[in-house]
């Protein structure tokens, strides 16, 4: 949805822009349901292999394969739906490969940098988050009150 609509407001057409909005919604919700049945159909396939091969732990890389694998599916829902908003089959093709890509890889590296960073450094982590969220005047309170 939102490549198609960035394209047509860098083009500066409203019009385009709203049609393509229009557009995508339902189809990334329709297409989303049944993508999503598909992928969770081929990751329980990919975890079953795994299981018969023995793997008891999502720390194994054959399960992060198997991740990978299903993540691809919604790369493709993904650029499916851009080059259908964007009526042209080549934003189609470029798009299905990037997200085929970019969802495999994105899904067969997310077990091995989930637990990134470590314990120690969470707490730290979690009060920088809250310090650059908050309002300036919060900020000083908060310094006011250490």
């Amino acid at each position: 949805m939102g490549f198609g609509i960035s394209e047509s407001i860098v083009e500066r057409s409203l019009a385009k822009a709203m049609l393509r909005g229009v557009l995508a919604l339902p189809l990334g919700v329709i297409l989303g349901f049944i993508f999503e049945l598909v992928a969770n159909l081929i990751y329980n396939l990919g975890l079953g292999i795994c299981a018969q091969m023995g793997v008891v732990s999502y720390r194994n890389p054959a399960a992060w394969i198997a991740r990978g694998i299903a993540w691809t599916v919604f790369g493709a829902a993904g650029g499916t739906i851009y080059g259908i908003v964007g009526q042209s089959m080549k934003k189609a093709k470029y798009g299905i490969i990037g997200g085929l890509l970019g969802a495999g890889l994105g899904g067969t590296i997310f077990d091995p940098i989930r637990p990134w960073p470590p314990r120690a450094v969470r707490p730290a982590a979690r009060s920088a988050s809250r310090w650059s969220a908050s309002p300036p005047a919060s900020r000083w309170a908060w310094w006011k009150a250490r």
